[in-house]
């Protein structure tokens, strides 16, 4: 499997909008996100990276990236997301507007035979469906 560590550098929602990034490593034991994820987070001065001995489970994880920062917006990102170019602004307004939301942005699809990209309707608002298409 190949990682795209280079698509956290060059990320547009790094410069001006976010603070800090904490990137926290449940205890994974793929090589590639030990040493290599370590020295290349190192050159990046916005991201942290908290490393669990154990595993600990989704929740836990999000709860402890939550813990080590104290910036009054937090976001959060599995590992199998990637954003778009201009997510952030949107959701920066809405909690500018009322800042006791809790907001989810639309999850576009990703065909599960072709790849391809499935950019969310007209009428879309936070919605999924159960076969994951």
């Amino acid at each position: 499997m190949q990682y795209r560590y280079g698509s956290l550098a060059s990320s547009g929602c790094l410069i001006g909008f976010v603070s800090q990034v904490i990137l926290v490593d449940d205890c994974s034991t793929d090589v590639d996100l030990k040493l290599p994820l370590g020295n290349y987070v190192r050159l990046l001065p916005k991201v942290r990276l908290l490393r669990h001995e154990t595993r600990k489970g989704l929740m836990v994880s999000r709860m402890d990236g939550a813990r080590a920062t104290d910036s009054p917006v937090l976001f959060f990102l599995d590992a199998h997301a990637e954003v778009n170019v201009g997510w952030l602004q949107p959701l920066l307004a809405e909690l500018q507007r009322d800042p006791r939301q809790v907001l989810q942005p639309f999850v576009d699809g990703i065909d599960a035979m072709t790849l391809a990209y499935q950019p969310p309707g007209a009428f879309h608002k936070g919605s999924f469906s159960w076969d994951l298409r």
